[in-house]
């Protein structure tokens, strides 16, 4: 599944551009399902993101009244790193102001050219979708058979015997070590920040003191000896992806 949300204050031209979206991936024929929401505020579209909502792409009218298209996407960056960014604009600076502030977004369209290059860039953006590998998390016993996408897994604890996974469709357990879930997932992305808890990198929203702020607003306690430790691995994880 990839979400798209389209921030436009012009309906037609957000409908448009949803028209777009879909229609390129129809014309891919795999097996990739495709969600768009629109919005007519950038305003409404953050309120639905620090209430839980994600999207995989987001396509932002970067001037918008009150709260631009540009502020959101420096939001999106800073709780959303993975995100794709593709700005529709009428004036060609605006890409050079977003360079200057950080933003990194992918792509910048003129809405003179949407017609010629929105199709082929969400052609391109869709592709990537299809051939990006799905890494699942797989807990098997007698009686059950589950799989967990990776990207999911917001963090794992121990509860006595058991590792509980807190994943974005609620929790699931497993009869092993934390240690030995570790070693299992093999991906730098998990992270023990303390003797009973891995944290996936992807869903810290910020480190202060000794917590870790995850996005399903949950704020997880590492053990003081870990902090320096801990906030090295994450800088180093994001800084090879910047």
């Amino acid at each position: 599944m990839v979400r798209v949300a389209i921030a436009d204050d012009n309906k037609e031209i957000s409908h448009h551009i949803e028209e777009v979206v879909r229609k390129e991936a129809e014309k891919l024929k795999a097996d990739l399902m495709v969600e768009t929401k629109t919005y007519t505020s950038c305003q409404v579209l953050r309120y639905d993101l620090e209430r839980e909502q994600n999207y995989d792409v987001y396509l932002l009218d970067i001037e918008m009244p009150k709260f631009s298209g540009m502020q959101l996407a420096e939001f999106i960056r800073d709780t959303r790193k993975n995100a794709c960014i593709i700005f529709i604009t009428s004036h060609s600076e605006y890409a050079l102001q977003g360079f200057a502030l950080n933003i990194r977004a992918d792509y910048y369209i003129l809405k003179e050219n949407i017609d010629f290059l929105l199709p082929r860039i969400m052609a391109r953006v869709l592709r990537d979708y299809i051939v990006k590998p799905q890494r699942y998390y797989f807990i098997q016993t007698s009686i059950r058979f589950e799989k967990i996408l990776y990207e999911d897994i917001i963090y794992i604890y121990k509860d006595k015997k058991n590792s509980v996974f807190v994943a974005k469709d609620g929790t699931h357990k497993e009869r092993a070590s934390l240690e030995q879930v570790l070693e299992r997932l093999a991906d730098e992305k998990f992270i023990l920040i303390e003797r009973g808890k891995i944290v996936n990198i992807e869903h810290i929203q910020k480190i202060q003191a000794n917590e870790v702020f995850m996005d399903n607003g949950e704020r997880l306690e590492i053990s003081r000896k870990n902090v320096t430790l801990v906030k090295g691995k994450v800088s180093a994880y994001w800084k090879d992806r910047m």
